[in-house]
């Protein structure tokens, strides 16, 4: 099995916080930098106060859209990745470190994905792939609210597909901090929210709280960082994908 690798981000707090990716072998990144950017400009609104209605735990149907992602190199890492367009697959940069394509698990196989556009500030990147019969999922249009509900998806530790409920707390140098316990290889994978009784995508899975202790990395117990939607948004907009 694939190692999975580690991103540590470093924030200034008096605890010495960090934030970990589900990668390892990631370049660190200074207490100057953010690791999530909030989008300049973006030519739509979002409403403040959602009005949502009450979900189960997300469907297979919905499950199935939120994909394994590998990098091509030998000993590379897993994570995960989630459809948000036909033939496109949005993930995390620091997944793919660069590289022009990647490994996407679709139909029961491994497809190659070529990159159709990349913001490392921002930790995104679509993937170019032929994603069947799988539906996208729809961005969410609404702010997440306080305590509200969320969901976790994606590919842990490189094994099974796994789904942890948890709740919005705030937001955090741009990014969504929720309760949503998320391991190494969750990165890119889909934070998912109830919104007018269907499931859309609230955020795509970055990394998660951690502190130093002796010198290694300890997490924090459910707390983990996503890119919001707004941000994908602006990012998918750039590129000029049709959602």
């Amino acid at each position: 099995m694939q190692k999975p690798r580690v991103l540590i981000t470093m924030l200034i707090t008096v605890a010495t916080l960090c934030l970990l990716g589900a990668c390892a072998n990631t370049p660190v990144i200074t207490s100057s930098e953010k690791a999530v950017a909030k989008p300049a400009t973006a030519d739509f609104t979002r409403p403040n106060h959602p009005q949502t209605e009450a979900c189960q735990a997300p469907d297979y149907h919905t499950l199935d859209s939120i994909v394994r992602v590998a990098t091509l190199e030998v000993g590379g890492g897993d994570a995960s990745g989630v459809v948000i367009a036909p033939n496109v697959v949005l993930t995390a940069a620091h997944v793919l470190e660069g590289n022009e394509a990647g490994l996407v698990y679709i139909g029961q196989r491994y497809k190659k994905a070529v990159v159709l556009g990349e913001d490392p500030y921002s930790d995104l990147v679509l993937l170019g792939v032929g994603t069947e019969n799988l539906e996208p999922i729809a961005l969410s249009e609404m702010s997440l609210r306080i305590s509200e509900a969320v969901w976790a998806v994606g590919y842990p530790l490189a094994q099974q597909r796994t789904t942890t409920q948890g709740e919005f707390f705030s937001y955090r140098n741009g990014g969504l901090l929720t309760s949503a316990e998320i391991k190494a290889g969750s990165s890119g994978g889909g934070l998912l929210r109830c919104e007018n009784g269907k499931f859309r995508l609230a955020g795509m899975v970055q990394s998660y709280l951690a502190y130093y202790r002796h010198g290694e990395p300890v997490s924090y117990p459910k707390r983990s960082i996503s890119v919001p939607a707004d941000a994908i948004l602006a990012f998918v907009h750039i590129h000029g994908i049709e959602l």
